[in-house]
């Protein structure tokens, strides 16, 4: 969760935590953005 507040914190470093997650979690690009959409749909609670 660390990883997704710092990407809606800074933007800019998108790129930047993408990789990083996809390297230490061993996931795909899409399902890294899977896992953020769900996790902001559960955060707003849709």
């Amino acid at each position: 969760m660390k990883a997704i507040t710092a990407f809606e914190a800074r933007s800019k470093d998108c790129l930047f935590f993408r990789e990083i997650c996809a390297t230490l979690t061993g996931i795909s690009e899409k399902a890294f953005w899977e896992k953020i959409g769900l996790a902001f749909a559960q955060k707003k609670g849709i």
